[in-house]
């Protein structure tokens, strides 16, 4: 009597978190069936997605029938229809506690070994392409449990109506151009871990107004720093609107955040209001292209230092450094093994989410106990393991944009309802300071490691202080009243960013200066986007510099926000 078994594929997806399984009858079916699978799916203009499943079953054992072939998708599809021996074949769709199954049986049995069942199922998604705010965000299944002798490619086709690429993940094996669209070719290798994530457009914009809440205790006037969003070179661009009331000064601190100072006479309270605009770039790094440990600046030490919640000379962190770093590795590729690390043995824990304040444990403790895991305790322990290991890393604080807080949440619960995200970076040599987020690693099973998405919008920089400077929504007064908003413009039309500056010509006794025939200007910056001259260096709205140029100039060469130099002419 021959054997009959029902092949099932499960294809779990849910917005960016995909979860394929196949599931049979017996747990020794792997060894009696090989699965060809070659997966398609081409991406419309608007972000419609035809997917095509085309699937080769092959018997292994003389003495089996394979019946039915099933997908499962975490979504409710559509135009489903299925051919097998180019015959139309009837594909039965159900719904049930949220899930959609396609089940295809087959109508001529397939007897004997080496015998092959050949299947196209095909359906229209709404979910693998996306748009949120400017940026199309494409989120392919990765494959789950598979025997070695199956094979599985997947082939995308993306319309350049989307924007041009910022990054994929992970790197096509093959890429070509087709007419209007690029084909991207994965094989199975590629996508066994994650899937496949990628995002195209030009820049995500955000609108944001934030208030910023000071009081005064004392019996004298004092001064106080409030860190607005700061610009980031290449990845953050802002844009200030508005600023009431004006801040005594603005500046750009060393590690990169912009600071601005108010007095406030006794005992008295000052509500700060920030309306602005921000453009959020991504990029994407690969590890083992990265710089080597001996290449990190000495300056940067700074970052590698102990500080509260960042415990590196704890035995159990020297402990787990000497298991991890590897010397022969670039300093990436140690990273990516501390991300790796504490994505296979940590979880988030949502109920964290239902908690307001916020119950930091630091990375010791994070590390001994795996419970009650939020943004805090991952982004801690990463930046701790890395320092320890000698590569800088500070912490990243602000606001993620989610539509999935599922797989995406934000965990940092303050008053008024405000709810903010912290997030790691560190230092390659090769790639600068470079941005990732372990918690929706972990929570989503994205790569969050060598490219982060657009959606991270950072309020502040630390890095000598593991508390300071206090982030938008911490400086507040009144405990009801929400102080972050956060969101994508109504319109998609962009912001114009220009920069507006001053030069004035000063005395100089700098006898240097007199040497190299140098002469001194002051440069002021008059508008609301920050200006970059040429060494790099950040000038904020409302902000003065000191420059020395040739004598004679009739330009100044400044850099723009993506590190290109332009000449202006000197007023």
């Amino acid at each position: 009597m021959k054997k009959i078994y029902g092949y099932v594929f499960l294809l779990t997806l849910l917005l960016t978190v995909v979860l394929p399984l196949p599931v049979f009858g017996q747990e020794d079916a792997f060894d009696k069936f090989q699965t060809n699978s070659n997966v398609t799916y081409t991406i419309q203009s608007d972000g419609t997605t035809n997917v095509e499943h085309d699937i080769t079953i092959t018997n292994l054992k003389s003495d089996l029938i394979v019946s039915s072939y099933s997908i499962e998708l975490k979504e409710d599809v559509s135009d489903v229809s299925g051919k097998s021996k180019g015959r139309k074949v009837e594909v039965a769709k159900t719904n049930e506690d949220g899930i959609t199954k396609l089940t295809a049986r087959f109508g001529d049995f397939v007897i004997g070994q080496d015998k092959k069942n050949d299947l196209k199922i095909s359906y229209t998604s709404k979910k693998t392409a996306t748009k949120i705010g400017n940026i199309w965000n494409i989120n392919i299944p990765r494959i789950g449990e598979k025997s070695e002798k199956d094979d599985y490619n997947t082939t995308l086709i993306v319309p350049e109506d989307l924007g041009p690429k910022l990054y994929i993940s992970p790197l096509p094996d093959k890429e070509e151009k087709q007419g209007k669209n690029t084909v991207l070719f994965f094989g199975k290798e590629k996508i066994v871990k994650n899937g496949i994530t990628a995002s195209y457009g030009t820049y995500q914009q955000i609108n944001f107004r934030l208030l910023y809440q000071l009081q005064n205790d004392n019996f004298f006037k004092s001064s106080y720093e409030v860190a607005f969003p700061p610009e980031i070179q290449g990845l953050q661009q802002i844009k200030y609107i508005s600023i009431k009331p004006e801040p005594k000064k603005i500046k750009v601190d060393d590690q990169g955040n912009t600071v601005a100072t108010y007095e406030l006479k006794s005992k008295a309270k000052m509500e700060v209001e920030l309306i602005g605009n921000a453009r959020i770039s991504g990029r994407q790094i690969e590890p083992s292209n990265g710089g080597i440990f001996r290449d990190i600046p000495s300056k940067l030490k700074i970052y590698t230092q102990e500080s509260k919640y960042w415990d590196i000379n704890s035995e159990s962190i020297k402990s787990l450094v000497t298991n991890l770093k590897d010397e022969n590795l670039t300093v990436a590729q140690n990273a990516l093994k501390i991300y790796d690390y504490i994505l296979e043995n940590y979880h988030y824990d949502f109920s964290i989410q239902e908690k307001k304040g916020l119950d930091r444990k630091g990375a010791e403790k994070a590390l001994l106990d795996k419970n009650s895991w939020g943004c805090m305790e991952f982004t801690d322990l990463f930046i701790t393991v890395a320092r320890a290991m000698g590569i800088p890393a500070r912490q990243l604080n602000g606001y993620a944009l989610t539509k999935d807080e599922e797989n995406k949440p934000l965990s940092v619960i303050l008053n008024g309802g405000d709810r903010l995200h912290a997030w790691p970076e560190f230092y390659d040599p090769a790639f600068g300071w470079v941005q990732i987020d372990p918690t929706w690693g972990s929570t989503s099973g994205i790569d969050y490691f060598t490219k982060l998405d657009t959606n991270h919008f950072v309020f502040v920089i630390r890095g000598t202080d593991s508390e300071y400077p206090m982030s938008a929504g911490e400086y507040r007064y009144d405990q009801d009243k929400k102080l972050v908003e956060v969101e994508f413009p109504e319109t998609t039309s962009l912001v114009e960013f220009s920069p507006e500056f001053e030069m004035e010509r000063k005395l100089s006794f700098n006898p240097i200066a007199w040497i190299k025939k140098q002469t001194k200007y002051s440069i002021k910056n008059t508008g609301d986007v920050f200006i970059y001259l040429k060494n790099g260096k950040a000038i904020a709205p409302n902000d003065t510099n000191t420059i020395y140029l040739p004598q004679q100039s009739k330009t100044i060469q400044l850099s723009d926000f993506s590190a290109q130099l332009k000449e202006y002419p000197i007023n």
